[in-house]
């Protein structure tokens, strides 16, 4: 069982460190071939190892050097059990981050979720952020490009024509609206000396371009989705039809002929829908439920320092009335909402996008 133990706690520490990192660059660099991809991550990992390996061996010096050789044997163990805690502080602190964002926020959302007025206003207010986020991203988008066929037009050689090739391939005529992309003559800030654009200056560029277009449509899917919510929440007092199919641009009239002229402007303000008084009282009921559990997961961590006996698990656990599926059940509940309020907060909670 020991042995078990250690192959499982080793083999996660490897798998989310070393092989981990190994796919993480492996999928965001801009290398043209399987082999080249994996020779670019081998080199960066190495580097990264060789600078651990020299922090360690200084260390190591510095030990052997100022450090009694009869308690050399007691610091090492102190290290190496520190460095087995500190192993888990980061994931237990990103863990701790985002369950207790969760756990506030989760059951309030489901308290306004159903609301049509929340919906609306709090969709209103993100419109106008939004909306500029997605004309950034835009531009941004056409100037990498730009950079992309300037540097093809400029640079381009026998030696590095195959990787400039596909790279064109990738680009397209026209963005997602429709538009032809504009060409303009600049590489931006990118560094580029003479004789010297090769594979990695290319993968780089490569790449730049796949983040440019990734941010293009994922703030594009955001103001749609942002659109989508408000028509969603809004009532549609006047109705339209086409008044000129054959009209490049067909002019629109209202189906009441006695609205044509002389429409308010309160007529066309945006009202928001009326709420479903079934869907409120089953998401209030939902984020009542939710409360009740936050509760309960405040109590019993706040318990947990000065008495584990005096938590309401422990009660749970310990009581005569409690059975082995019971508490089977109560630990998979139990387990099952904090993992739930920590993905909520990972799709939820914008930290590194204010959008």
């Amino acid at each position: 069982m020991k042995c078990l133990w250690f192959v499982v706690y080793w083999g996660n520490i490897l798998t989310g460190s070393i092989f981990m990192q190994f796919l993480k660059r492996y999928w965001t660099c801009g290398h043209f071939s399987a082999g080249s991809q994996i020779k670019w991550v081998v080199i960066k990992l190495l580097k990264m190892t060789l600078i651990m390996a020299v922090l360690l061996g200084v260390m190591t010096m510095c030990v052997m050097k100022f450090v009694n050789a009869e308690d050399r044997e007691s610091l090492f163990n102190a290290v190496y059990t520190a460095s087995l805690i500190m192993s888990n502080v980061y994931g237990m602190l990103i863990l701790v981050v985002l369950l207790g964002h969760g756990l506030i926020k989760l059951p309030i959302t489901l308290w306004k979720h159903p609301d049509n007025k929340y919906n609306l206003m709090n969709a209103l207010s993100r419109a106008d952020r939004v909306r500029r986020a997605y004309r950034t991203s835009l531009i941004e988008y056409h100037e990498q490009i730009s950079i992309c066929k300037t540097l093809e037009e400029q640079h381009a050689t026998g030696f590095n024509r195959r990787f400039f090739d596909i790279l064109m391939s990738e680009i397209p005529e026209h963005d997602l609206e429709g538009q032809k992309i504009t060409h303009l003559k600049s590489i931006g800030g990118l560094e580029v000396k003479k004789g010297k654009v090769d594979e990695n200056l290319i993968a780089q560029v490569r790449y730049s371009h796949k983040i440019a277009f990734f941010q293009y449509l994922r703030k594009k899917s955001r103001w749609l989705e942002l659109f989508s919510e408000i028509d969603e929440s809004v009532q549609k007092p006047i109705k339209y039809e086409e008044k000129d199919l054959n009209k490049k641009i067909s002019s629109l009239k209202l189906a009441d002929s006695k609205q044509d002229e002389n429409i308010k402007f309160d007529k066309l303000a945006l009202r928001p829908k009326d709420s479903d008084s079934k869907r409120i009282f089953i998401f209030r009921a939902l984020a009542i439920l939710c409360m009740i559990w936050t509760l309960l997961v405040l109590s019993t961590e706040t318990a947990l320092i000065w008495d584990k006996e005096k938590t309401i698990v422990n009660w749970w656990v310990t009581s005569e009335f409690s059975t082995t599926l019971s508490i089977f059940m109560f630990s998979v509940v139990f387990m099952a909402g904090m993992t739930f309020s920590s993905y909520f907060t990972i799709f939820n909670l914008k930290i590194l996008d204010e959008q």
